[in-house]
């Protein structure tokens, strides 16, 4: 099902990952409001957030459980506030309706068991059916039965799967393409790898890739490269970066994709 209009329109999209970045920075907690909202005063237009089903709403959590180690399955949206614990729907309400969100869902171990309607994707829908019609939205997860559920509840919904480090391509785009995706995810190990001398240089099958899922219908995210990477991957042909860090040249400085570049460089 690929989607007639383009979700992103720079090549790359920069995307601000859980905000302005994973874990906490500048006093900045990663997955909370005011994360995101610094990360649209930096000049993002997209922003990626995670999920969680807690007891009675969609908790901002990468892991299944806050800091002080309880599962945020068991507690209520309030209670998690209470612990510093940000939540979809006030996320969504904090940020301008011209900012686009990539809604990271993480499954939940109760999902195996739970109720048709009390699954992670049933409490999603509404939001994102709310969503679609006053802001550009995409939602991506590792859990292709997630996807398929939300689909089967917002066929309009636009949606990605995600794959994980060094994840083969040739694997990611047929899985992506045949499941009816409208964006494959991959993380940046899947594109570019290091060389024995302190270089990373793109995988021989990248280039091809990308332009088979193209081909597809699909839009092609990548994370979380650093800006010398991203340029690189732009020149490929990536539609959107998720990034940790944010400088207004990352989606413009164009590099040689065939240009190997260094470890240095890559950790500037």
């Amino acid at each position: 099902m690929p989607r007639r209009e383009p979700l992103f329109s720079g090549r790359p999209t920069v995307i601000g990952h859980r905000g302005s970045g994973a874990r906490t920075g500048a006093g900045l907690r990663e997955n909370s409001v005011g994360s995101l909202l610094a990360a649209v005063r930096s000049g993002l237009e997209w922003v990626e957030l995670d999920v969680h089903r807690c007891s009675d709403g969609l908790a901002l959590s990468h892991d299944p459980a806050h800091r002080s180690g309880e599962l945020v399955i068991g507690r209520s949206v309030e209670e998690l506030r209470a612990c510093e614990v940000d939540d979809l729907t006030a996320a969504l309400e904090a940020l301008p309706a011209s900012v686009g969100v990539d809604i990271d869902v993480k499954s939940s171990l109760e999902d195996a068991v739970a109720a048709a309607d009390e699954s992670t994707a049933a409490v999603l829908a509404p939001l994102v059916e709310r969503e679609l019609s006053r802001r550009p939205l995409l939602v991506t997860s590792f859990d292709p039965a997630v996807l398929l559920e939300l689909r089967a509840r917002v066929p309009e919904a636009p949606l990605g799967l995600l794959t994980w480090y060094r994840f083969p391509l040739r694997i990611a785009v047929a899985a992506a393409g045949r499941l009816g995706m409208d964006v494959l995810a991959v993380e940046v190990s899947s594109l570019v790898a290091p060389d024995g001398d302190g270089t990373f240089v793109l995988r021989p099958d990248a280039a091809q890739a990308l332009d088979v899922a193209h081909d597809a219908g699909m839009e092609v995210v990548v994370w979380c490269p650093d800006a010398a990477v991203a340029a690189v991957l732009a020149g490929i042909g990536a539609d959107a970066v998720v990034v940790d860090s944010y400088a207004p040249h990352t989606a413009s400085t164009t590099i040689s994709a065939a240009r190997p570049f260094s470890a240095a460089q890559n950790r500037r």
